[in-house]
């Protein structure tokens, strides 16, 4: 998960990589003002990397100040390049396939947390691929391994919504606000608004999909993280992002870029706490199913 200074509000990150051990902020700076041009790429060229801390990449007071710990173990590295693509055309009135040749230029952001996470975005599919590559050029001594969230987790992000329990201390979902579920066919899409009645189209499908054991791969939810309401996506195959709800930190862009890149931590952190849990203290408690079981009833369809 990375950031986007020029998209106030917005944070995504495409891939998180686990850094073992972790280096300082200060060393990460370091490294990739040293590292010197990357253009062995595939398909890259006219590179530039550039990094900083975030305290140096933030307008001066565009941080809340009850942040400035945060902000002090936080760096940005930006990969900018451009890259062509053959594209194939045909002119009006005439049937003769033509190619051209289209350049890209495009920039991947990397956002290094002292806790030893790296947050990968940046437009396109290959981003991932690109910004792993810059990444492991810096991290060259240290292990460096992709942390993608599971379909369990996203069941227990689920639980979690329906029972009220809060997350973590000062992180919370609020309710889910829509999915994705595979299985058994093409790829499902819900839209959970929370306004509508339990019984309709779309929380009926959902809950039926969820008790018939079908995947979750993709959890869209209101949170509430450090006393700020968010709207962010946990997903197994597109990443983390989170966006204000509001605009009450409009005057603070800083503040809101780095509550997209805490919701990317705190979520990344949740999910290695659970991983490393035994059995069966990660399995959801039976209360779940049952309460599935429950909807579904109150629906006619249990």
């Amino acid at each position: 998960m990375g950031i986007d200074f020029s998209s106030p509000g917005r944070t995504s990150a495409r891939t998180t990589l686990r850094v073992d051990p972790p280096v300082s902020t200060a060393a990460f700076v370091d490294r990739v003002r040293s590292l010197g041009p990357v253009d062995d790429i595939e398909n890259c060229y006219d590179t530039d990397l550039s990094g900083a801390t975030f305290a140096e990449r933030a307008a001066p007071g565009g941080v809340e100040d009850r942040f400035d710990d945060t902000v002090e173990r936080m760096a940005v590295a930006s990969f900018s390049f451009s890259t062509d693509r053959q594209v194939s055309y045909m002119e009006l009135g005439d049937p003769t396939v033509r190619e051209r040749i289209e350049t890209d230029e495009r920039t991947v952001t990397i956002v290094y947390h002292e806790d030893g996470y790296a947050f990968v975005s940046g437009p396109g599919g290959r981003t991932a691929t690109e910004g792993e590559t810059v990444a492991r050029r810096l991290f060259g001594t240290e292990d460096i391994e992709s942390v993608d969230v599971d379909e369990p987790f996203l069941r227990w992000l689920v639980w979690r919504a329906h029972s009220g329990d809060e997350l973590a201390s000062g992180f919370d979902i609020c309710r889910v606000t829509g999915a994705r579920v595979v299985g058994g066919g093409p790829p499902e899409e819900f839209q959970l608004t929370g306004a509508e009645p339990l019984g309709s189209e779309q929380p009926r499908r959902f809950l039926e999909r969820v008790r018939d054991g079908h995947r979750i791969d993709r959890v869209d939810g209101d949170f509430r993280l450090e006393g700020v309401d968010l709207h962010g996506y946990v997903s197994s195959y597109a990443g983390l992002g989170a966006s204000l709800q509001d605009s009450e930190h409009s005057e603070t862009g800083g503040t809101e870029v780095l509550l997209g890149v805490l919701f990317c931590l705190r979520v990344v952190e949740l999910f290695e706490r659970r991983s490393a849990l035994e059995e069966p203290a990660r399995t959801l408690p039976s209360a779940f199913e049952d309460a599935l079981e429950a909807a579904l009833a109150d629906t006619g369809d249990g």
